[in-house]
């Protein structure tokens, strides 16, 4: 199946002290600078060095189901792809000390993304992060009702599953998320935490404008729908402190 360019940023930042995963400045999401350090350390013990970790999770289980009022599917994979990443407040205008070039995230079989290190952050309070979004790549399975045309054998509910592909890749869209007042200090490493709703991008989505695609399965073109790129605007937003999303 294809993967789809959309993206649905539900981008919730908590601001937590610590981390418990290491970054791959080398990797997808790179452009951290020469003194980003190889790992954060032990959460709630101070380090060597100041530093400034972006951890993004999602807001749904990927893989996993995702009901609402209006469809059930599940979401087998999630890309996201952001450029221009920058931490920005009165520590830093958004240099290239805060600046992550590329941010290339994605979620399925159960694998959890690093956290991703800014490169030599100042000391000082942060208020916001801003990126451009580059695409949104999703694949899932949607549940139609009697579409299966099941017996009453108990076998079967009448229910079929229908393989479909989501993708936005957005001309030009920023995000802006809100920290509040996020203290980065001397010999400590700081983590913001966001969290990604790919699941209001596609329950956004007009499922009468799928295209058909080989195989069986389905292609949803975010960009020629107004209300998934409504979705994608409004997605990235503070998260909770007290929640764990998977």
């Amino acid at each position: 199946m294809r993967r789809f360019a959309g993206l649905v940023l539900l981008a919730s930042a908590a601001v937590l002290m610590g981390c418990s995963g290491a970054a791959d400045p080398g990797g997808p999401g790179g452009g951290a600078g020469p003194g980003t350090p190889s790992e954060p350390p032990d959460p709630g013990e101070p380090g060597d060095e100041t530093s400034l970790w972006l951890e993004i999770r999602t807001a749904q289980p990927v893989p996993g189901s995702v009901e609402s009022p209006q469809r059930t599917l599940t979401l087998d994979s999630v890309r996201l792809v952001l450029e221009d990443v920058r931490a920005v407040g009165d520590a830093a205008p958004g240099d290239e000390r805060t600046t992550l070039d590329r941010v290339d995230i994605e979620w399925g079989d159960d694998d959890a993304p690093e956290p991703l290190a800014f490169g030599d952050p100042p000391v000082g309070v942060y208020s916001r992060i801003v990126a451009r979004v580059r695409s949104v790549e999703i694949e899932g399975e949607l549940e139609t009702e009697g579409a299966g045309g099941g017996d009453d054998s108990g076998e079967d509910d009448g229910n079929d599953e229908l393989e479909f592909v989501l993708e936005v890749e957005p001309a030009s869209l920023s995000l802006d998320v809100a920290l509040g007042s996020l203290d980065v200090a001397p010999g400590v490493a700081t983590t913001i935490e966001l969290t990604f709703d790919a699941g209001q991008l596609v329950d956004a989505a007009d499922w009468s404008l799928a295209e058909p695609v080989e195989g069986g399965d389905v292609f949803i073109d975010g960009d020629r729908q107004p209300a998934v790129l409504s979705a994608l605007e409004n997605a990235l937003r503070l998260a909770p402190t007290d929640t764990d999303p998977e």
